[in-house]
């Protein structure tokens, strides 16, 4: 089995956890459309092949562990699709670039920030998920606001950020453990080091 098949197979373990309609044809979407082949940034974490699916993983254990330290009831298939879509819309969000070694050969990939549909991070995910499947209002604030203080509408002075905040533990925990994964858990480089 390859890395790659790897990171997809414990993807696809807590996918299970989703049953709603639509969560097929959204994975078959996803799938088609790079998702576990996409890094989860340009130049920080998880940027490398594969990333994006990696990250997402991580995101779920942290969210799990922190529901449960937090005694923050959070159904399954909730947690599931918070923490696995939460990213979703970094699907086309870079463009894979050779950089040439000092001899001239193809030395390593980089990616570059292309953006994709420029209509917001959080807000991007939420959209291309209700494309093919239903969310509650609280996975909608929650993966909308799982940037917390990193978006831009909370830099532009929102005050939605602190009322999703108020209103959702989830929201507040999907945060965390997003940061949680990006800082702790993700590896820069791809080999582990």
């Amino acid at each position: 089995m390859t890395e790659l098949e790897m990171i997809k197979s414990c993807f696809l373990t807590e996918y299970q956890m989703i049953h709603r309609p639509g969560a097929l044809t959204l994975l078959e979407w996803m799938e088609g459309n790079g998702f576990f082949e996409a890094p989860a940034s340009a130049k920080h974490h998880g940027a490398y092949p594969g990333g994006l699916a990696i990250h997402s993983v991580h995101v779920c254990d942290r969210l799990k562990r922190l529901a449960e330290v937090t005694r923050t009831f959070i159904h399954p298939e909730t947690l599931a699709v918070c923490a696995l879509l939460h990213d979703v819309c970094k699907i086309d969000a870079y463009t894979a670039e050779t950089v040439p070694g000092p001899d001239g050969t193809p030395h390593e990939v980089r990616y570059k920030y292309t953006g994709g549909l420029p209509v917001g991070h959080g807000e991007k995910s939420v959209m291309l998920v209700l494309r093919k499947m239903k969310l509650t209002d609280e996975e909608i604030m929650a993966i909308s606001w799982h940037m917390g203080a990193f978006d831009y509408r909370f830099k532009g002075g929102s005050g939605d950020m602190d009322a999703a905040f108020k209103r959702s533990r989830l929201a507040v925990l999907l945060h965390i453990a997003d940061m949680m994964a990006t800082y702790f858990d993700d590896d820069e480089s791809g080999d582990g080091a």
